[in-house]
């Protein structure tokens, strides 16, 4: 017993295939564009933290020379 598989099911499955690989280049494409986004958020936000512990660092030094 053999299947049967006509070739219009064959040309859709072919179609619907072609379909999913390009919607998953666009999920590929989209998600490395996130992924840079964020790369460049996260840097921003190391830039920014520094930034406010050198601050902090300098407010606490100068506290303390006020102390002694």
């Amino acid at each position: 017993m053999g299947t049967i598989i006509k070739r219009e099911n064959i040309t859709g499955i072919e179609r619907k295939h072609k379909e999913l690989i390009e919607e998953s280049k666009k999920l590929i494409e989209y998600t490395k564009k996130l992924n840079q986004e964020l790369l460049e958020k996260s840097e921003q936000m190391r830039i920014k933290n520094e930034r406010i512990q050198a601050e902090a660092e300098k407010i606490f030094r100068e506290f303390r020379e006020k102390m002694v």
